[in-house]
């Protein structure tokens, strides 16, 4: 998400486009008439107030430059820990909240509280070893169901955010789902949707139809199919391992095992709802029986993308979906969408349109629609090279906290400590087929791919 001073910069973008206009218009009228000065005079005012946020913005960010940091023993939060009661994780005391903090300062806080958590882990796991008692404090909201005999413990709320958090911030496609948390006593949910294939007369709803009847006159009793959509949890994990001389640096230890599961995570479950076969993982978009493949063009070369081909996806993109659509391309692609054009004539037009400077749009987009890069698409002449998708017509389900177990005796020779961080997720797309239209013979779906050109 963009900071407020970058969508403050890019709305003085804006006026100074208008504000250019203008003067273009006054170009061609010869000189700036009274109504170009007036509209130039509410612009040039917007742009004052606007340029005033963005001072703020800029005294704001100073501010936080030159803030004095506490030594790190001075630092006092309550957030890093489920009851104030308790000694926290790290060097850290209960008093103050991690607003009080700059960025730099609840960035170490995090990172040592999560390293001794990790090394409280370790140490847990070693045999004869009695565990530190906040590790099953944490987990005491699990049900326990997490520490047995192989060391397992629940990473405390607040950590686990901040592990997610930065998954979500390398993830791409995950955020774009419908995204339903599972209850505690449940390893499973289970959705009720209208089973609608077709759009044809009778087949609305699954089966339901409307009638004119004459007076006094009678209709045939209709209703619609309902079927259930069901999402059983998996286990997604991640391993690491770490040497013992890191594990002896608490804030080294937590940023690093922060950002390599972060970034894991994040990289897995793109695949998998991209690629996923839906055998003890999720059913992935192109794995779908909902997905509609459009066929290369005849004669068409090998390993290439032709603006048929553009066409045809958004063709048999479901209507609803265009909203909320976009375009998943492996940067194998971009040469290819840079030289697209239509003919018009003897001549012809661009068929992408790359984001304009800083101050255009953060995507580039086809047909409106953004086009981003993800590096879990196909290369290019193969299926999923380009996929035109709505994800919000895929759902995941996911049960809140982290489990992490540790091992001293799988990398022993090595000095190195294995963890093994583990989620549970998993998803599906709501659509079980494309849908036939009520009139015309293409169906459509909110997944869309282009078959193989390889």
């Amino acid at each position: 998400m963009p900071s407020l001073k970058q969508v403050l910069q890019d709305k003085r973008a804006g006026f100074v486009r208008d504000a250019q206009a203008v003067l273009a218009e006054a170009t061609t009228a010869g000189g700036i008439t009274a109504e170009h000065q007036t509209k130039l005079d509410v612009i040039h005012a917007e742009i004052g107030k606007v340029d005033a946020q963005i001072k703020t913005c800029e005294q704001q960010e100073a501010i936080e430059r030159t803030a004095v940091a506490l030594p790190f023993d001075q630092l006092r939060v309550t957030a890093l820990h489920d009851n104030a009661a308790d000694r926290p994780w790290g060097r850290l005391a209960t008093g103050r909240s991690l607003d009080a903090f700059t960025p730099r300062q609840r960035e170490m806080i995090q990172a040592e509280a999560m390293g001794e958590f990790f090394q409280a882990v370790m140490k847990a796991g070693r045999p004869g070893a009695q565990p530190d008692p906040r590790l099953f404090q944490a987990a005491a909201s699990g049900a326990n169901e997490s520490i047995g005999s192989e060391g397992g413990f629940l990473v405390g709320h607040d950590m686990s955010l901040a592990l997610l958090a930065t998954a979500e911030q390398q993830a791409v496609l995950l955020p774009r789902c419908m995204r339903i948390p599972v209850s505690s006593p449940s390893n499973s949910i289970r959705l009720p949707y209208i089973n609608e294939t077709s759009r044809a007369d009778g087949s609305r709803a699954g089966g339901v139809v409307v009638y004119r009847e004459p007076e006094a006159g009678t209709a045939t009793a209709t209703k619609p199919a309902l079927a259930q959509l069901e999402i059983t949890l998996l286990k997604l994990m991640a391993i690491s391992y770490q040497t013992d001389e890191l594990m002896q640096d608490a804030p080294a230890f937590g940023t690093i095992l922060r950002t390599v599961f972060g970034n894991e995570f994040a990289y897995k479950s793109d695949d998998e709802i991209l690629n996923g076969t839906g055998a003890g993982q999720c059913l992935g978009v192109l794995n779908a029986a909902a997905l509609v493949t459009i066929d290369k063009e005849a004669g068409q070369p090998l390993k290439t993308l032709v603006p048929q081909n553009i066409v045809k996806m958004r063709a048999r993109l479901w209507a609803r979906s265009r909203r909320n659509a976009a375009w998943f391309i492996n940067q194998d692609i971009e040469p290819q969408l840079h030289l697209m054009s239509l003919a018009v004539g003897t001549g012809g037009v661009p068929v992408y349109l790359p984001a304009n400077g800083l101050a255009g749009a953060p995507f580039d987009t086809l047909y409106g629609m953004p086009v981003i890069p993800v590096e879990q698409c196909a290369t290019l002449g193969t299926v999923g090279d380009i996929v035109l998708a709505d994800l919000s017509q895929y759902v995941i389900a996911e049960k809140g906290g982290l489990d992490i177990a540790t091992s001293m005796h799988v990398r022993f020779l090595n000095g190195e400590e294995t963890f093994r961080f583990t989620m549970r997720i998993n998803g599906k797309p709501w659509w079980s087929a494309a849908k036939t239209p009520a009139k015309g013979s293409n169906s459509t779906s909110p997944f869309v791919a282009l078959a193989t050109r390889a």
